[in-house]
This record gives C-alpha cells, structure tokens and sequence, in this order.
C-alpha cells in the first residue's frame, strides 16, 4: 500500500447532446483522424493534457496527448481540437462532480 496525501480535487463536467451532423467536429471525425492520432501523454501536472474517448456503436478508441500544439507532428491532434471549439457550446451543461485527482505526496 502507497503512504502519503492524496488530496487534489479537480471540477469535472458530465454532459451530453446529440450533435448536428454539419458541425465541424463531426466533419472531422468523419475524416477518421481518430485513427490518425498518436498517444503521447506526459507525466506531468503542469502540461495541457487532451483525451479522445470516441465510439461510433462499433468501434471504441481512447487517446490521449499532452501540449499538442507545442508538437509539430501532432497536426491531426490540433484540427481536432480547433474544430471542438465552439461545439462545446451545443452540449448542455447538466451534471457537474467533483472528482478526485490522485497525487503522491
């Protein structure tokens, strides 16, 4: 068993919405770039850490990447995420948690 402090806590937003077919999300996941994208997630709690969790009722893909956009190579990561702004506006916000991040101390 781990001794020490667990003790951050971080806001989380749970929330979902059918989205229209013509946002641009949706376009570029149509893309497929969901299998174009490359897991290189840092161990670190000061980078800019992005998460993909995407199934389409066949296939299910997780990923993940942290500080995209100081990564040249990592193009299909930053279409991805310069199409997500603004759909995050379509979902409503209806359940927000509380959750635990777990950090040795």
């Amino acid at each position: 068993m781990i001794e020490g402090k667990f003790e951050k806590k971080i806001p989380v937003e749970i929330s979902f919405s059918y989205i229209d077919q013509n946002e641009p999300l949706i376009q570029e996941l149509s893309r497929d770039i969901q299998f174009q994208l490359v897991n290189d997630l840092e161990n670190s709690m000061d980078g800019n850490h992005f998460f993909l969790f995407y199934t389409d009722s066949i296939e299910c893909i997780a990923k993940a990447i942290s500080n995209p956009h100081e990564k040249v190579w990592a193009e299909a990561w930053q279409r991805l995420i310069n199409r997500s702004y603004g759909t995050e506006h379509v979902v409503p916000r209806r359940h927000a948690r509380i959750c635990n991040l777990l950090q040795y101390e």
